[in-house]
């Protein structure tokens, strides 16, 4: 079994006055919930591995994937009783970290194992309207779209930072969507509506504040470049660690920082420039700088400091 790596830190809370949601899973089947596929949980729960896209490899974290997946399982568990979870229901996820480090990936791979789960993929041309009001009607209309069938419904919104600003960040006329996405997840959180949203951001200090230390999301998943078992399964899988020898830790040292956008494109450069793994690796720089990671490690820690438990997942 892969080890499970360390590059994704999840927070889960608690609701007060409530049995938490997550509880109540084992309250209900005194067993494991069924997973996708017909597989066992411990198959997604405590597994990393590497996911091939048409242009790109990532690895998909077994935590990342076991708390999103949670909240589906809890959500499908509950068909034709949807009154009984009022208040004690999951509402939905922001995964945020720097670009290339795999969190539209995880969203889409969950989403093709998730068969019973409409996933509704949106960007900000989806929602973004010229004109006054026509964006929040909009989004109004999607918390409250009636569905067909029992279906549970995942709304996933990309850059969600440029949609949902807070009133902190100045000259932007978006402010009141964002305001009104708080308004739709309070409402959420007491509705009988089988319906979870999960945000994806670079920005996460954009977005609304309270959207992080109130009550209206249950997770939070930091997703950074990846660690050195990460950047090993990788490299491994696009086949650049064979024949190294005792050089591949030299390899996993010199890539360090390197996200899973700016590993996928070494093959491409081999063959452009006709030059080996090393000489590629030594002219390439991490497309996240030290001080961009140093702004995500502050945020955390501003996150921390306002009682959010952080909590990073062992390698072991």
């Amino acid at each position: 079994m892969m080890r499970r790596p360390t590059n994704l830190v999840v927070r889960s809370r608690r609701l007060h006055g409530a049995v938490p949601w997550h509880r109540q899973l084992s309250v209900l089947y005194a067993r494991p919930v069924p997973w996708p596929r017909g597989q066992s949980a411990s198959t997604h729960l405590e597994s990393a591995r590497p996911l091939t896209l048409p242009d790109q490899v990532y690895v998909i974290p077994g935590t990342g994937w076991k708390e999103l997946h949670r909240m589906i399982a809890f959500m499908n568990a509950w068909v034709g009783h949807e009154d009984i979870i009022s208040g004690s229901r999951p509402t939905g996820a922001v995964l945020f970290g720097p670009p290339g480090c795999g969190k539209t990936a995880l969203l889409r791979h969950i989403a093709a194992s998730a068969h019973a789960t409409r996933f509704d993929f949106l960007s900000t041309a989806d929602l973004s309207r010229p004109v006054i009001g026509e964006s929040e009607r909009l989004l109004t209309k999607l918390f409250r779209e009636e569905r067909r069938g029992s279906r549970l419904r995942v709304l996933v919104i990309d850059e969600a930072d440029a949609l949902f600003p807070g009133r902190h960040i100045p000259d932007t006329g978006l402010v009141r969507l964002g305001g009104a996405l708080v308004e739709h997840l309070d409402e959420l959180r007491h509705a009988s509506n089988r319906l979870l949203v999960f945000l994806a951001t670079n920005r996460p200090w954009r977005l609304d504040k309270s959207l992080f230390f109130g009550d209206k999301l249950d997770s939070f998943l930091y997703m950074g470049p990846p660690n050195a078992v990460c950047r090993a399964q990788v490299l491994q899988s696009m086949g650049l660690l064979e024949n190294l020898g005792s050089k591949e830790a030299s390899l996993l040292s010199q890539t360090e920082g390197f996200t899973f956008a700016d590993l996928a494109s070494i093959p491409e450069r081999m063959q452009r420039l006709s030059k080996q793994v090393f000489d590629i690796v030594a002219g390439m720089q991490p497309s996240v700088s030290r001080e961009e990671l140093l702004h995500y490690q502050r945020w955390n820690a501003e996150l921390e400091a306002h009682g959010v438990m952080i909590c990073e997942p062992s390698s072991v």
